[in-house]
């Protein structure tokens, strides 16, 4: 008789046996180092897996003082969205056209494949900036949940899905070849805004990854200026153009990846003329969505489970 229940399991265990055994001994090598070095990165990153670093105990003495501490922090940080009316960082669509027109020597006509290459050379000098920007937020991330223990209540506050959060927080933890934590303040502007914080009566990780924040939106918000121009104007030359030439002026690499960008942009914002290509800090999580709501409403309350720090399953709990 057989047991039906067990037919997944027994496919699954044959399918993975026929893997192993025409697959090369060098690349299942390859893949299980691969495998470790990544278990041993995530376990060096503050809460991303069980072997990870965690804050201490709660009912130690450190733990204490932690617990004591992230009811500071986030304390903090709701008086400086007050205080500040959302941001210290802030801009406008038109700062984002001023600074798209400058990076782009004044021009705003795009239509020839020379000019597609500038759009992509454009794109790729902001996206290494918003990576910059996005590793600083990461590593104080990491950093603010050694001491509030709960990536849930950091995301609500930041304005962030619990991915996106985990993502950056990766990325904020990467080593040069040194085996060192990379230095992302080496970036001017990321340096700027965080000796700005450091200036300020209150401040902790949490208030500077929220100023870092709004620059890493302006620049977004820069590159998706830029990659709408790219899609367009790939439309417009696509009848007079060969894909080939298409796909290698817009640094796609493959058709299939140039067709993507296209469909993904126009799904997000639309075609030109649509209201959601005019960039707008005040839209998306965390921000407010009209001028005339006060700003407590702006992001979730605090409750009182915040303070526990702690997240349900994490060990020590």
């Amino acid at each position: 008789m057989v047991d039906v229940d067990q037919v997944p399991v027994v496919l699954a265990d044959w399918v993975e046996q026929r893997r192993l055994a025409t697959t090369p001994t060098w690349q299942l090598e390859m893949q299980a180092a691969s495998e470790e070095l990544g278990r041993e990165i995530e376990g060096a990153i503050p809460g991303i897996c069980p072997e990870s670093p965690h804050p201490p105990a709660p009912d130690s003495s450190r733990g204490q003082e932690c617990v004591r501490e992230a009811k500071v922090w986030l304390e903090d940080l709701l008086w400086h969205k007050q205080a500040y009316k959302y941001a210290v960082h802030r801009w406008w669509p038109e700062r984002v056209l001023e600074l798209v027109t400058r990076m782009a020597g004044g021009q705003s006509a795009f239509t020839t494949l020379a000019d597609l290459r500038k759009l992509n050379r454009y794109q790729a000098e902001v996206q290494l900036r918003i990576g910059s920007f996005n590793g600083a937020i990461g590593f104080r991330l990491g950093r603010a949940f050694m001491v509030i223990g709960d990536y849930e209540v950091i995301a609500a506050q930041m304005g962030m899905t619990l991915y996106d959060v985990r993502m950056m927080t990766i990325w904020g933890h990467q080593r040069d070849e040194t085996g060192l934590i990379e230095d992302w303040e080496l970036d001017p502007g990321v340096d700027n805004v965080v000796r700005f914080c450091q200036t300020q009566v209150f401040n902790n990780r949490l208030i500077e990854a929220w100023e870092l924040r709004q620059q890493a939106e302006l620049l977004q918000a820069m590159a998706n200026v830029f990659e709408d121009a790219t899609v367009d104007l790939v439309q417009e030359l696509s009848g007079s153009v060969s894909e080939h030439a298409l796909v290698e002026a817009s640094g796609s690499r493959t058709a299939a990846r140039m067709n993507t960008r296209i469909q993904k942009a126009r799904a997000q914002r639309g075609l030109p003329g649509d209201p959601r290509r005019v960039p707008n800090q005040f839209s998306g999580p965390g921000a407010p969505l009209a001028a005339g709501v006060p700003p407590k409403t702006y992001w979730r309350e605090l409750q009182p489970g915040d303070f526990d720090y702690r997240a349900p399953g994490v060990p020590g709990t």
